[in-house]
This record gives C-alpha cells, sequence and structure tokens, in this order.
C-alpha cells in the first residue's frame, strides 16, 4: 500500500489526468471513520473523492500488511455497508501476479499513475502498452515447462542447454530457444563459460512472482468426448478438487500433450461431449505428480475462470504452497 502523505496529492493529479477534471480528496470524516471496526482504522486512512458526479471512499494503506485478494473483497464489502459508498483501495505498487487475481475478486483499486480497475464505475484503464508483440514475445512451451520445472520439480540450476534437451526430450535448437528466450527476459542469466550454463538469482517465489504475467495458459485447444482416457493427466475442475476443498464433478477433464493426442484412438467432437479435453503445449506428466496437472500449470489454465468459487481456491492453493 501507499504513504498517505506522500501520495495522495499523486493520487488526486492521477485521477485528474485520468477524467479530465478537478479531482479534490478530503477526509471520511468522524461519521463514518468511528462506525468502522477497529482492524480497519488500523490498517487504512480513508478518504472521500468524487468520481464521475459519484461519491466513493478511498483506502490508503497505514503499514506494508499485504492483504489477500479475498481478504481485500471483505474489507470492500466492510466499509461499503457502514459508507454506502463504492470503495477503492490506492496503491502505490502491485504485483502483477495479484492484478487478475483482484480482478476477479471485482475489487476496485488504483495503482498510482499506472493502472484504474473500478469495477463499480464500469472503468479499467492502464497505460497503454507497445503494441509491438511478435512471436518471439510469446514464452516457447519448452521455456515455461522448464521453469515451471524448476520451481516445482528439480533445479536446473547449472544445467546446459544439452541438458535441458535431454531433459525435456526435444531438439537441441528448440532448447536453445527456450533458453535464450529465459535470458532475454531476465528469467535467468548465463554463464560466460563456452559451453552455457543456467544461473537463477531468484528464489522460486520471487521467480514465479516476476515470470507469471509472462505465462500463458498451457492448454492451447479444448476438444470433446464421451469416453474416458487411461493415459492422460487430471486437470480442470478435477485436479482442482484434488488441491482445494473444492467439491469435484462427475464431468471428466483430460490434460494430454498434443502430440501424444494425435496417438489417442477416441472419438472427439469440438462441441459435444461428456468430458472434456484439454490438448496441451508441452507434456503434463513432465510436472505431474501421481496423474494430476501441477499446481502452477493449473493456476494459469483457470486464472481467466470468472467463477469466484474458482478463484477463491485457487488463491488458497497458491498460498499453500512451500516454495
Amino acid at each position: 500500500m501507499c504513504k498517505t502523505t506522500d501520495n495522495i496529492q499523486e493520487t488526486s493529479q492521477y485521477l485528474e489526468k485520468m477524467f479530465s477534471e478537478r479531482i479534490e480528496i478530503t477526509p471520511l470524516g468522524d461519521k463514518y471513520y468511528n462506525l468502522l471496526p477497529l482492524t480497519i482504522r488500523e490498517s487504512y486512512k480513508l478518504f472521500k473523492t468524487y468520481i464521475l458526479n459519484k461519491e466513493a471512499c478511498l483506502l490508503f494503506g497505514i503499514n506494508d500488511n499485504e492483504y489477500t485478494p479475498v481478504q481485500l473483497r471483505k474489507q470492500k464489502q466492510l466499509v461499503a455497508r457502514v459508507t454506502g459508498m463504492p470503495v477503492i483501495f490506492v496503491f502505490k505498487q502491485l504485483h502483477s501476479y495479484n492484478i487478475q487475481r483482484i480482478i476477479a475478486q471485482r475489487v476496485n483499486f488504483i495503482v498510482i499513475d499506472k493502472q484504474m480497475y473500478l469495477h463499480d464505475f464500469l472503468i479499467n484503464l492502464s497505460k497503454p502498452k507497445n503494441d509491438t508483440k511478435t512471436t518471439d514475445s510469446i514464452i516457447p512451451p519448452i521455456a515455461q515447462c522448464a521453469l515451471l520445472y524448476h520451481i516445482e520439480k528439480c533445479s536446473l540450476q547449472d544445467k546446459t542447454i544439452e541438458d535441458i534437451s535431454q531433459i525435456f526430450t526435444c531438439s537441441y535448437p528448440t532448447a536453445a530457444r527456450a533458453v535464450r528466450w529465459l535470458a532475454d527476459n531476465s528469467l535467468i542469466d548465463l554463464s560466460n563459460e563456452k559451453t552455457k550454463r543456467l544461473i537463477f538469482s531468484l528464489d522460486n517465489k520471487s521467480l514465479w512472482g516476476k515470470a507469471v504475467d509472462l505465462l500463458r495458459s498451457p492448454i492451447e485447444q479444448i476438444v470433446y468426448t464421451d469416453e474416458t482416457i487411461e493415459n492422460a493427466c487430471i486437470s480442470g475442475i478435477n485436479a482442482l478438487s484434488v488441491y482445494s476443498m473444492l467439491n469435484d464433478e462427475s464431468r471428466r477433464y483430460y490434460a494430454v500433450h498434443k502430440t501424444k493426442f494425435k496417438e489417442l484412438k477416441i472419438h472427439t467432437d469440438k462441441k459435444y461431449g461428456e468430458n472434456i479435453v484439454q490438448i496441451w503445449r508441452y507434456d503434463p506428466y513432465i510436472l505431474s505428480d501421481n496423474g494430476t496437472v501441477d499446481k502452477l500449470s493449473l493456476y494459469l489454465s483457470l486464472r481467466d475462470n470468472s467463477d469466484e468459487r474458482i478463484q477463491i481456491e485457487l488463491e488458497n492453493m497458491l498460498n499453500k504452497i512451500k516454495w
């Protein structure tokens, strides 16, 4: 959270720039402040302002506490009940891997001079990005698989490109491209030796936090079938129910690598079928334990799901990981 004394003016200037109108931020006042629980009063300085002629309550963090997206949603609902206003959290900075999780909770927030997500105002604004995305800007499947393998399974510290080729059963050029992509995006360093070795400078949790916005869903395509598949990983809701308190579904979710999918002798359909077959960009078994897809790939495959129950359980799953 941001320091109120340093950032109220910056917030006002940012809002004025975005809405092209004068923005005045004033203290919330005792009328509401004294009705709020002590936990809120000790965690935030509360102010009010008008956005598009609608009064809103701004919450500036007093300390460095980092609340989960679910906790923020509950705090938002509590303050909104007392004040009768839309509630907006103001951040000086926000970890990129949390942004989509907070949006999934429909929590209004402002990251000063960077982004504004105001669900209650139907506003989602951010700094324009350089729209020069090329094929090279998209993470190669082996690069993503290798990164998750390092975090979840076994360290790849000091491994060579030849090692990567053997571990992930791919050609040397494919391994080299994956390693180069990771280096170009500052997720790894490469040694100065003639035979390059991978150097991981970040701990696993920090590496995940830095990489998560560069990663994509492992699912390349979805098809449907009425058949059961023996040699496929459990995925989707079935997998999330293994890692969380979410109830399982009778429908089966399977994950198979796209090369192995061609070997399956089952009937599939693009629209209809009792079960779902996810065709993955990399082999889910490389990261799997006991036939269930790994937690981080599962998160990436479900993070855009709009179901609040799923988002809560995904968050709980990540919080329980021993990095």
